[in-house]
């Protein structure tokens, strides 16, 4: 039935990760109120360190398996995988900590990672049901995990007020949702159990290994850009500076996180459009996914410039909301990142992900010269100019890529079937 089943499997993908969006920047506020600027700043240097490792690990294994629309891979290839990039990634991250991490600053770094590295097998079970079409499981597993994890986060730090014990539940929260939800959930469909227990070919998960390397490398500079910021502003601003900076540059995740489920709905469209060589399906399916970018991030700068302060206050407390001139330029980074995480997925989609790593070190190297020179005679907003000029720099990278794509994996070829879903509709 038109409207029917489809419909319905893209609210529950919405409704997931804006659910889980939301829930990651109300811990964050939870910490903000019971705790400190400085208190933030530990938990902020714990991600700075920890997050690098994990996406170069993780390797956006997710949106692997959501374009592998032609099952390549099994799950369980995909999963065991999964298992030994966890391994490797929590032996750096307790490096790491002893290298980086003095006193109470190990903890919170090992804990962080412990949390992170749960949550990557949430997203191994995420690109299972995106594979196969069931948006809706990934939806749900991101909205009872946001859920519980807020819930055990809130009350592990209202309770003890600390935030090592926080960083515990906030774990415990991800690996309850894996037992008890994906895990079930992944078995029931598809041949689930079937791929999760199949005799592993150990030579083609090498293989998927190698194929995963140059994701890897680029999420690791993607993830940089996003520490790097942070770094430099504790290093020229002191840590209380970089608790304040943290808090508004997490909207900008925040609004990563709600523009997710639009290319988790149309990573599998996209993937198969590639593979038909259907030219119109892949760029009408792009070109809707980046208006709506576009309108999320207006709205998001329109809503800085007119209410930032009032907006922080109510948020996070006067202490935050002294330095509302740098939220309009982090709106402003938001904005160009949602364009740029749709060409992204794109670019994957297309076979071209090799090039994300040069985007991303481009940008890496743009943060680093431009926010960095900006920082000590601006302050926050100097580090915000230089992140505008870097996402500008990414979003100029990624759309060569998307051209690219279409050039070499399309040529003047395209079906001119009519549009038939949510982002083909009225896209023409």
């Amino acid at each position: 039935m038109a409207g029917g089943p489809a419909p319905r499997l893209a609210t529950w993908g919405l409704s997931g990760a804006i659910g889980y969006g939301l829930s990651q920047w109300l811990m964050l506020l939870v910490l903000a109120r019971l705790g400190t600027p400085a208190e933030v700043g530990r938990f902020t240097v714990g991600l700075a360190l920890t997050a690098p490792i994990v996406m170069l690990t993780n390797s956006q294994l997710g949106w692997v398996q959501a374009t592998d629309s032609e099952h390549e891979y099994s799950f369980g290839e995909y999963r065991r995988q999964r298992w030994l990039a966890s391994s490797v990634a929590g032996g750096l991250i307790l490096l790491v900590g002893f290298s980086f991490g003095g006193g109470a600053d190990f903890g919170v770094i090992a804990l962080v990672g412990a949390a992170k590295i749960a949550e990557t097998f949430n997203d191994l079970y995420a690109g299972h049901f995106q594979r196969h079409s069931r948006v809706d499981l990934s939806g749900r597993s991101q909205l009872i995990r946001g859920t519980c994890s807020l819930f055990l986060f809130g009350a592990a730090v209202a309770i003890s007020r600390r935030l090592e014990v926080g960083l515990v539940a906030l774990a415990v929260g991800s690996l309850l949702v894996l037992s008890l939800h994906d895990r079930p959930a992944g078995n029931r469909f598809a041949g689930g159990r079937e791929e999760g227990h199949a005799s592993i070919n150990w030579p083609r998960v090498g293989r998927l290994t190698i194929r995963l390397i140059p994701l890897g490398f680029a999420a690791l500079i993607i993830s940089l850009n996003t520490s790097l910021p942070r770094m430099i502003v504790e290093g020229s601003l002191g840590r209380e500076a970089l608790g304040v900076f943290a808090a508004m540059a997490y909207l900008i995740v925040a609004g990563r996180m709600v523009a997710a489920p639009l290319g988790h709905i149309a990573a599998p469209r996209i993937g198969a459009a590639v593979a038909r060589r259907d030219r119109r399906a892949f760029w009408v399916t792009l070109r809707r996914l980046l208006g709506i970018g576009a309108l999320m991030g207006a709205i998001g700068v329109i809503v800085s410039l007119v209410a930032g302060r009032a907006l922080l206050t109510v948020l996070y407390g006067s202490e935050f909301a002294g330095s509302a001139q740098v939220l309009p330029w982090l709106m402003g980074v938001a904005a160009l990142g949602y364009l740029s995480s749709f060409c992204q997925i794109a670019a994957i989609a297309a076979g071209k992900a090799h090039g994300l790593a040069a985007v991303a070190l481009l940008t890496l190297v743009a943060t680093g010269v431009v926010g960095g020179a900006l920082v000590t005679q601006l302050g926050m907003v100097g580090m915000a100019a230089g992140m505008l000029v870097a996402a500008a720099v990414e979003l100029v990278g990624c759309s060569w890529l998307v051209h690219r794509s279409l050039a070499w994996n399309f040529g003047s070829r395209g079906a001119t079937r009519p549009p038939n879903d949510l982002f083909e509709r009225g896209a023409h």
